[in-house]
């Protein structure tokens, strides 16, 4: 009966190994973005910014931003010019941060928890395209798991409203197993850029066996996913995730 069941769980994470990639017809275009909870109590801010360094993302955000954080990230600020930042005392505070131009920039409260949101408009080339940034609460008892699964019902109705290609990125607090998550893919049409790369368990950080994967990169169906992969340890509990991706 183990082996019974333990044959139905696999599918759902065997599928993310398979080879099957958005897009895999070829793209012009390419962005390298990365998304890392840095988590509020950590202090190892030169491990971060040499990780940053390392992969030199054209895009990274940063999650759990609080002033401190802010203050040390400006040693990029020469490299990441453009940015938009919200740093809070609590563990919600949002930052991104570009090499290039943002054609629009603003911080967003979607879902009634009131929690900030990122929401950018940009160019890949001369494509234009639009990115979410978000953190929902944990689902750590009733009301914040009430809380979390409308935001993300929230977010699937902002993207519905988007008509250029779109990126979806955050810690969601949720993995790609759960129902609520599987109703975010399937009302806005987008894909984890997981699929083909693996599992990638990103909490917690020190757990490679007993992790799971709640930091997510989805895209809409005119990207090509190129590069998906577990950052560095940076002090956090939580690993970053790089993308690469065609357009």
């Amino acid at each position: 009966m183990a082996a019974v069941v333990l044959s139905a769980n696999a599918y759902d994470v065997v599928s993310f190994f398979s080879q099957t990639k958005a897009n895999a017809g070829g793209s012009s275009s390419h962005i390298k973005l990365v998304l890392s909870n840095v988590h509020s109590g950590n202090d190892r801010y030169d491990e971060f910014i040499n990780f940053v360094k390392a992969e030199s993302p054209d895009v990274f955000i940063v999650l759990e931003m609080n002033r401190a954080w802010l203050n040390a990230l400006q040693r990029l600020k020469s490299q990441y010019p453009y940015q938009i930042t919200r740093p809070q005392n609590d563990n919600f505070g949002i930052g991104l941060f570009s090499k290039a131009p943002l054609d629009s920039a603003e911080i967003v409260h979607i879902g009634q928890a009131g929690l900030p949101s990122i929401k950018v408009s940009s160019s890949i080339g001369e494509k234009p395209y639009t990115l979410i940034a978000t953190h929902p609460l944990p689902p750590i008892n009733p009301m914040f798991f009430s809380d979390r699964n409308q935001q993300l019902e929230a977010l699937a109705d902002e993207l519905s409203l988007i008509d250029t290609p779109k990126i979806l990125m955050g810690d969601l607090n949720v993995t790609m197993w759960s129902d609520d998550y599987t109703r975010l893919e399937a009302s806005t049409s987008m894909q984890n850029t997981r699929i083909g790369f693996g599992v990638l368990p990103t909490w917690p950080a020190q757990s490679s066996v007993f992790g799971i994967p709640i930091d997510h990169c989805l895209v809409s169906d005119e990207f090509e996913v190129l590069e998906m992969k577990l950052g560095a340890d940076i002090g956090s509990d939580h690993l970053p995730i790089v993308m690469r991706l065609g357009l």
